[in-house]
């Protein structure tokens, strides 16, 4: 809103044109990234033209603009590929299957399990970091997992993940751990500090003639911290520990969103595009083929036979 504010703050609300909203898209294009001083993307520019359309409704709603100002901005096309200056992002790719388990041993024990979960379920980043023993059904040999909180939760839609076996095994021991409180999230940060502090007092080797852990080397954990771990991860948090992880393992960074791609395009190889979309929960099997990656060795091999 910064930008409207900036070149038509003192403009009455109903002398904002659609042409104005032009000019103001055309601004938007223009100015780079205040952060790195790149152009913003044109999904960018898109999402901030059509804030400053909802703020135009937001306001004919509750009478402070006319309805006419709000509808003649809707003929402000958005952006569209290839017709713009603005950059897009590069489609996010899979995570190589080779670069995750690499990965996967220079991440903490807990962090891992999330991520072999999250490959093994199709979860996004955020519905493994809500997983709770009260969000699974495991009445049957496939768990049911229906977060309560999900990406399309606002429109009132229930989102449901299937947890084979692998998962299970993996979710097992966490269920059992938190069996008592079944609505605590099973994965926690203070649990992974509590487990690397354990780590830590058992291989300490400076021990004194009597057997005893230095004085200067007891815990000196502080009393009243300003900062305790959380009790969940945030996908912020989650990124964090896969990042550093790439770093100790030397290979090339990537994010827990890649972890979903992979396992689509697992499934789409070995099951087709319609499994895949139902594993990942898409409406649109178009949306699945922006996840999954397409099969190029079944087009050769039809090539070869067909050709």
């Amino acid at each position: 809103m910064s930008f409207l504010v900036k070149y038509y703050g003192r403009v009455p609300v109903d002398e904002f044109s659609a042409r104005s909203l032009l000019y103001l898209q055309d601004k938007i294009v223009n100015t780079p990234n205040e952060r790195n001083g790149k152009p913003l993307t044109r999904k960018t520019v898109n999402r901030y033209v059509g804030l400053i359309k909802q703020a135009f409704k937001f306001g004919a709603k509750f009478g402070w603009a006319e309805p006419s100002t709000h509808y003649a901005l809707q003929v402000v096309d958005q952006l569209r590929k290839g017709h713009t200056t603005a950059p897009d992002n590069p489609d996010v790719k899979p995570v190589e299957s080779d670069v995750f388990e690499k990965t996967l041993d220079k991440l903490p024990k807990r962090v891992a399990d999330m991520a072999r979960v999250q490959r093994n379920s199709t979860m996004r980043p955020q519905d493994v970091c809500n997983i709770r023993a009260c969000d699974i059904e495991r009445t049957g040999d496939v768990w049911l997992y229906r977060p309560p909180n999900h990406k399309t939760a606002y429109l009132g839609e229930v989102l449901t993940k299937y947890i084979g076996t692998a998962a299970q095994e993996i979710l097992t021991t966490y269920l059992i751990e938190k069996e008592d409180t079944p609505e605590a999230y099973l994965f926690q940060p203070k649990d992974t500090v509590r487990d690397r502090n354990i780590e830590r007092r058992c291989n300490r080797k400076t021990l004194n003639k009597k057997g005893e852990v230095q004085p200067s080397h007891k815990n000196r954990k502080k009393m009243n911290p300003k900062r305790t771990p959380g009790e969940k991860y945030s996908t912020e948090s989650y990124n964090k520990a896969i990042g550093s992880a790439c770093k100790k393992a030397g290979v090339p960074h990537w994010t827990a969103n890649q972890i979903r791609h992979l396992a689509a395009t697992e499934i789409r190889k070995e099951y087709g595009l319609e499994a895949a979309q139902i594993a990942c929960g898409h409406k649109r099997a178009s949306t699945t083929e922006t996840y999954a990656e397409i099969d190029h060795g079944k087009g050769i091999e039809v090539a070869r036979r067909f050709g």
